[in-house]
């Protein structure tokens, strides 16, 4: 059951890694969940003899795992969309080969409130990314 899991949460965490700059991916993530449901459905029916022996810790933990997705999700896209070398234009060509590349997108631009609010459509993402971050550290404490 454990492999199962494993390729459920590969396919989740590639679709959102890459799913931004490939949209087509989504669809072909709904695919292979909708072949791997076919196929247990069928297994389950045709082919075990015994139903699978597991308990909730495996489910409890995948789950745990899978709350994470929608992080990879936001800061990957914040990354693709706000990034100058992907989209823009904006590249300098270095005159010698010793040159510095300039690409004029630095790492820190995006921790500070300006750099967030004036990046764009990707400022959302930031934004979101470091309320769910939040958020999902102060989980218990909100709960409780």
């Amino acid at each position: 059951m454990h492999y199962k899991y494993s390729s459920m949460m590969n396919i989740v965490f590639i679709t959102m890694m890459y799913g931004t700059s490939m949209p087509i991916i989504f669809p072909v993530a709904v695919a292979s969940y909708l072949v791997l449901y076919v196929v247990e459905n069928y297994m389950m029916y045709y082919v075990y003899k015994l139903p699978p022996a597991y308990d909730e810790i495996l489910n409890e933990a995948f789950i745990a795992r899978m709350k994470r997705s929608p992080l990879v999700l936001l800061a990957f896209s914040y990354w693709m969309l706000t990034n100058k070398q992907l989209l823009g234009n904006n590249l300098q060509p270095r005159l010698r080969m010793r040159d510095p590349f300039i690409a004029n997108h630095y790492w820190y631009e995006g921790l500070t409130l300006d750099g967030l609010i004036n990046s764009g459509p990707g400022g959302f993402l930031g934004i979101f990314f470091w309320i769910y971050l939040i958020y999902s550290v102060y989980y218990k404490v909100i709960h409780e």
